[in-house]
């Protein structure tokens, strides 16, 4: 679709001024006309030039962290071999529970987006660590560059996690439900 041997890519190379790329495959698995759904920015935005002058084509996975957290939760309290120590049957829920704890499906997004989270919730510590933005969400909080990080605005995605702390307090009691069902082998 779109390589390093697209026109694309070869056209990014040549306006960047370097021959060194760095290229992943989920860049390569989307046409050159794609556009993150949390910026709206199409790939020709999103080429990026490291320090040590690499151009950067790459896009992320961004998924919800909440559904890594009963797995974390399952080792944290039941211990590393959580799997053998439960109840024979019962160690598929936690997959299953998982996925129904995210708040959105995995999503392919710019490395931009998917660092906007982060960094909003390092500069924030009142947000849970298993919170994650929706890409839709993560939008309303950041000011897109051109070839370039976003600028992440605290008090906007403040003001999102308060608009979604219900909905994400709701999915923790699920979380403490389908963790009691695992642990007792329901």
């Amino acid at each position: 679709r779109d390589g390093a041997w697209s026109a694309a890519t070869k056209a990014a190379l040549a306006r960047f001024g370097v021959d060194r790329l760095d290229l992943d495959e989920n860049w390569a698995s989307v046409g050159s006309d794609w556009e993150c759904p949390g910026c709206g920015r199409r790939k020709a935005e999103l080429f990026r030039l490291t320090g040590n002058r690499v151009l950067l084509a790459r896009l992320d996975i961004h998924h919800d962290h909440l559904g890594d957290s009963l797995k974390a939760r399952l080792r944290d309290e039941i211990g590393t071999d959580w799997a053998r120590r439960i109840a024979p049957g019962v160690a598929h829920f936690r997959k299953l529970g998982s996925r129904m704890l995210a708040r959105f499906a995995p999503t392919l997004v710019c490395l931009d987006c998917n660092a906007a989270d982060g960094t909003a919730k390092m500069r924030l510590p009142d947000i849970p660590r298993d919170f994650s933005f929706r890409p839709s969400e993560i939008r309303r909080f950041i000011m897109p560059v051109a070839n370039g990080e976003h600028h992440v605005d605290v008090t906007a995605a403040l003001q999102v996690f308060e608009a979604g702390r219900a909905d994400f307090e709701k999915r923790i009691h699920f979380l403490d439900t389908i963790f009691a069902i695992i642990a007792n082998g329901e």
